[in-house]
């Protein structure tokens, strides 16, 4: 058995437009930033000199590796948050049409 949809509910949906069911998505921030690591206490930076053990300086130069991974995939976040706060910004100003 074929069942027509009422004329009033046909034209109810088609005078709702796309538009007014869309979400429109606030994007969220990057929990936090990077934490630069901590010069070892045994490097002088005023006469540029050390009395560090290599171990100590490997440790520093890894951690120092780790921070710029870590600056690099903030700087990744931070462009995914601009991307997403231009289309939100899009789709809000779609929104008032």
């Amino acid at each position: 058995m074929l069942r027509l949809v009422p004329v009033w509910l046909a034209l109810a949906i088609t005078a709702v437009s796309g538009d007014a069911f869309a979400f429109c998505s606030e994007p969220t921030k990057p929990w936090s930033k990077p934490t630069k690591p901590r010069v070892p206490y045994c490097v002088n930076e005023w006469s540029r000199t050390h009395t560090c053990a290599d171990w100590e300086i490997d440790q520093y130069n890894r951690q120092v590796r780790r921070y710029n991974d870590e600056v690099e995939m903030y700087l990744q976040a931070l462009q995914r948050y601009v991307n997403q706060a231009i289309a939100f910004a899009k789709c809000e100003a779609a929104s008032l049409d």
